[in-house]
């Protein structure tokens, strides 16, 4: 050794920083047309949402044997996942259920989230086969039949759901007695 020490210095190259920056964009280049959908993909997401929704409610149900639903607000143009409890008069709907997935409160809430922005629940159609005082919500009994939340003895005759984003619609719609749920 000659007694001299060369320091090192840690640290990227101006070349290394310029190539990390030129994959981030090209990365931001496939990924950002993906975030902005057309219209028919954000309704036909939506549909989809709302579907995996009421089949999840149905699932709990029927796993819980505790009556699950969703309530479908097309003020607010979301659609929320609870359950009822059977000990109060009337039954109390719990907005407690939580998604599979990221385990956050399983809201629908289409114009908030990205990739169903602009989506909106046109109509929410509810027909029972007696009177309903709730047409909002649509509950699922210990064998998933579907039925009133209020009172909890009262079948669905039929409910359709229209979403839309300008002139690409989709409906969702469940069948009385089955509780069979379609995207059509």
């Amino acid at each position: 050794m000659d007694g001299h020490c060369r320091a090192r210095f840690a640290g990227y190259t101006l070349t290394e920083m310029l190539i990390a920056v030129a994959l981030l964009a090209a990365a931001a280049a496939v990924a950002v047309p993906m975030l902005r959908a057309p219209a028919p993909s954000r309704v036909q997401l939506a549909g989809t949402q709302l579907v995996q929704a009421i089949r999840f409610a149905r699932s709990e149900a029927r796993r819980t044997l505790v009556p699950h639903g969703v309530r479908i607000d097309t003020a607010t143009e979301r659609a929320q996942l609870f359950r009822l409890d059977m000990s109060t008069l009337p039954p109390t709907r719990l907005f407690t259920v939580r998604h599979p997935g990221h385990h956050d409160l399983y809201v629908l809430d289409f114009p908030a989230a990205t990739a169903t922005r602009g989506v909106q629940i046109n109509a929410a159609a509810l027909s029972f086969a007696a009177a309903c005082s709730e047409s909002r919500d649509l509950v699922f009994d210990a064998r998933g039949w579907p039925l009133c939340s209020s009172p909890v003895s009262v079948e669905l005759a039929s409910a359709d759901v229209d979403l839309g984003n300008g002139t690409t619609t989709r409906r969702v719609s469940v069948a009385g007695v089955t509780g069979r749920v379609v995207l059509q």
